[in-house]
C-alpha cells in the first residue's frame, strides 16, 4: 500500500515543509526570545523607522530561495505525480 501512496505523502511533504519554512506569524508570535529567530522574522530586522534596507532584504529572500527550489528540484517528480493521480478518475 505504501508504494501507491508514495507519491501523495511525498506532495503533502513538500507542499507543508515549504508552508512551515515561510511561516511568519506564528514564529514572531511563539519566539520572543531575541536570539531565537527564523528567516523571516530575521529579515524584519531589516525595516526600521527611517526607512527600509531593500538591499538586504532582498539578498536575504534570494539566500531563502535556495533551499526550497532545491528540495523542489529534487521532489518535482513525486510532487508532479501525486498531483496528477489525485486528479484522474479510474
Amino acid at each position: 500500500m505504501f508504494p501507491l501512496l508514495k507519491p501523495a505523502i511525498m506532495t503533502t511533504l513538500v507542499l507543508k515543509g515549504v508552508s512551515v519554512y515561510n511561516e511568519y506569524y506564528a514564529s514572531n508570535l511563539y519566539l520572543q526570545r531575541p536570539e531565537l529567530k527564523t528567516i523571516s522574522t530575521a529579515l524584519y530586522t531589516f525595516t526600521g523607522p527611517y526607512g527600509n534596507q531593500y538591499n538586504y532584504i532582498c539578498a536575504g529572500v534570494l539566500i531563502t530561495i535556495v533551499p526550497i527550489l532545491i528540495f523542489f528540484l529534487v521532489f518535482q517528480k513525486q510532487v508532479y505525480s501525486g498531483m496528477a493521480s489525485g486528479a484522474v478518475k479510474g
